[in-house]
C-alpha cells in the first residue's frame, strides 16, 4: 500500500474523532505548565531525573519511570517536532507508513503523540494529517 492510500485511509477513517482539548491534559514535556515544551522545561525535566521524582509531563517515554532514557525523547521533540517519525528533518509521505506502524503496534514515540497526551492513538491521526498537508512540524 503507498503513502498515499495510507494518508487517504487516516482521513477519511478518522476524522471524526475530537482532538485532545490541551485545558484539560497534562501535556508530555511541559514540565513548566505553559502549554509549550521548550527549553524552559528542560532543568526541570534534569532536576526530576536527579531527584527521583515523578510526573506524566517528564515521562516522555512513558515507561512509568523519570530518568535519563527521558531525555533523548525530549531533544528529538524540541529537534525535530511532532510528525517527524522518521527524523530525517521533513514531514513527507516517509513519514505516513512510520506513523501508521507505530499507531497500530507501538511502541510508544513521542514524535507520534500529536496531541502530547502520552498516547499515541487515533486522536493523534487529525493532528499528525494537518502537519503532513501542511509540511509543517508541529513543534510543542
Amino acid at each position: 500500500m503507498n503513502s498515499k492510500i495510507h494518508v487517504i485511509a487516516l482521513v477519511f477513517l478518522f476524522s471524526s474523532f475530537p482532538l485532545c482539548n490541551k485545558s484539560d491534559a497534562q501535556l508530555v514535556g511541559d514540565l513548566n505548565a505553559d502549554v509549550a515544551c521548550d527549553l524552559q522545561d528542560f532543568p526541570l525535566l534534569v532536576n526530576q531525573i536527579i531527584t527521583g521524582t515523578y510526573s506524566i509531563a517528564a515521562d516522555m517515554n512513558v515507561d512509568g519511570i523519570v530518568d535519563t532514557n527521558d531525555l533523548q525523547p525530549f531533544i528529538d521533540l524540541l529537534t525535530f517536532g511532532t510528525a517527524d517519525v522518521n527524523r530525517d528533518g521533513n514531514i513527507d509521505t516517509l513519514d505516513v507508513p512510520v506513523f501508521v506502524n507505530i499507531l497500530l503496534t507501538g511502541p510508544y514515540d513521542t514524535l507520534a503523540d500529536m496531541n502530547r497526551d502520552s498516547s499515541v492513538d487515533p486522536l493523534d491521526i487529525a493532528g499528525f494529517v494537518t502537519s503532513l498537508i501542511t509540511g509543517i512540524p508541529s513543534h510543542p
